[in-house]
């Protein structure tokens, strides 16, 4: 008598179980220490970045400061780069760690804090993901490949980092007719390359 034992393993986070599932493939000669170049239409780099104030957690006029927690979001183009089997959800688009690793990233810098102390990342709140574009369509791998994989441009399909934060932002209150004042309070971002 012989028995038969399956092992069902599931080897991609999409819940696939292909084998060399990775989303990314860098060009040769990739060096994420450089900044991507810009699509063909465009002079620089665009980065669009996106802020959504999650939370004030405090006003303090006596410090002149506001802490806000928030969710900030960058997106850009990378034609150096190859997406493989880009789903329609960009949830499913996620980007594993070791893909993370490889890839340059706009990093932010806020530029109205007292120091480099003022501000916390959660961790627990960042994804990393692409967004494939429905305007552009794939090419299929020719057959040298060892995949059956559908791929798709980097200058077409956008990378999006998101990540919660928590500054503390310094502000210069005008109190002379409180409280029958309006208070503005900037948030000073630069993009900076890593």
């Amino acid at each position: 008598m012989m028995m038969l034992i399956l092992m069902m393993k599931v080897e991609c986070p999409d819940g696939t179980d292909e084998t060399g599932c990775t989303i990314v493939v860098p060009d040769v000669g990739y060096n994420k220490l450089l900044v991507p170049p810009a699509r063909s239409q465009e002079k620089r780099l665009q980065v669009k970045l996106m802020v959504n104030i999650v939370n004030i957690l405090e006003i303090n006029e006596v410090e002149e400061s506001l802490t806000i927690r928030s969710l900030i979001a960058r997106q850009w183009y990378d034609k150096r780069l190859t997406f493989h089997n880009l789903k329609e959800n960009e949830n499913f688009n996620t980007l594993s760690d070791a893909d993370q690793n490889i890839l340059w990233y706009p990093s932010i810098q806020f530029d109205n804090v007292a120091s480099g102390d003022q501000w916390t990342e959660n961790e627990l709140r960042s994804s990393y993901s692409i967004s494939r574009d429905p305007k552009y369509s794939f090419k299929r791998a020719d057959m040298t490949s060892p995949n059956n994989v559908f791929l798709y441009d980097g200058s077409q399909n956008y990378l999006t980092s998101s990540r919660e934060f928590t500054v503390i932002w310094i502000c210069t209150y005008q109190m002379r007719w409180y409280p029958f004042d309006t208070q503005t309070c900037t948030m000073e971002f630069s993009i900076v390359s890593k």
